[in-house]
């Protein structure tokens, strides 16, 4: 789906009476009714848990013309593991992966970030796939499908196609959706055995906080010691979630001595982009990022 612009003026967004709903429950019929929203240029919203829709609506930030309810959607939901990756239904709920002893196994940054998000009736209610095509940089989930290298499968009746995370926000509030598309799935590759795996999350207060800063975490050591591999993203310090690249090829084939690391922190706060908001300063949060790429590039030597 397009992505919704949160500026919309009150005057532009229709009443909530005014709101047509389609209830599809079978994937081919939201897809062919997305499509023909879009050849019409009357395109419908998907919504399912409706936990960010809902707070637009009463906000009269966003209020859709037409919404598809999705909820129902058949094969959309479930997690899966195959020899090299965990595959997780865009309907699976943050509640769902908390239970899930294969993500616990594979991924446990990602039960803790959806233990994150909300209180227990969000989590109920709240879809992954929903967390994504929100394209909030708060987003919990967010900087863990980013520093694990995820890929998402979007489909329409055209068909399916694969876009790689790290490639799907395209700036604040935008992604590459298409107007009759849908995310079907997510797909994490495993790590490697022995890896460090993190998510850091910092905010107000220790449960229901947007936050100032997110963190997602992973690396490993080779046999000599060196960074053999290394995923770091950040949430909060720029307008999408941050994939921190050249603060990883810092570290990458090295050995995390204290130059090394104090080199990496460097980078890091060069590679940040925060601004000064409600919740928290640009200073504060370039500070806290580098302190924790250094907390957690000095536990991986350690590892």
């Amino acid at each position: 789906m397009p992505s919704p612009n949160p500026m919309v003026a009150r005057a532009d967004v229709p009443r909530r009476s005014e709101i047509e709903v389609h209830q599809a429950s079978r994937l081919k019929d939201a897809l062919e009714v997305m499509a023909a929203g879009a050849a019409e240029g009357k395109p419908w919203m998907p919504v399912a848990g409706g936990t960010d829709l809902m707070v637009w609506i009463t906000q009269r930030r966003v209020v859709p013309a037409r919404v598809i309810d999705i909820w129902n959607v058949d094969g959309m939901r479930g997690i899966e593991e195959t020899e090299g990756s965990i595959t997780l239904g865009a309907l699976t709920s943050y509640a769902e992966v908390r239970r899930s002893e294969v993500v616990a196994e594979w991924v446990p940054p990602l039960v803790d970030a959806a233990r994150w998000c909300g209180a227990a009736q969000i989590q109920s209610r709240g879809t992954l796939g929903g967390n994504i095509a929100g394209s909030s940089p708060a987003g919990d989930t967010l900087p863990v499908f980013s520093a694990w290298d995820a890929e998402l499968t979007l489909v329409s009746t055209a068909g399916a196609r694969v876009v790689k995370f790290a490639d799907f926000y395209t700036g604040y509030r935008q992604n590459l959706l298409q107007e009759d598309e849908l995310i079907l799935r997510i797909s994490i590759p495993k790590p490697a055995a022995g890896s460090l795996q993190v998510f850091h999350k910092v905010g107000t207060r220790r449960a229901q906080s947007i936050s100032k800063v997110m963190l997602g975490f992973r690396g490993h050591l080779g046999a000599d010691g060196t960074v053999e591999d290394v995923g770091i993203s950040f949430g909060s310090v720029a307008p999408i979630v941050l994939r921190m690249p050249r603060t990883e090829s810092a570290v990458r084939g090295k050995v995390l001595d204290t130059d090394t690391i104090d080199a990496a922190v460097r980078v890091a706060g060069d590679e940040v982009v925060p601004i000064d908001d409600v919740r928290s300063s640009a200073t504060y949060r370039r500070r806290v990022a580098q302190n924790l790429v250094r907390r957690y590039l000095t536990a991986l030597s350690k590892s």
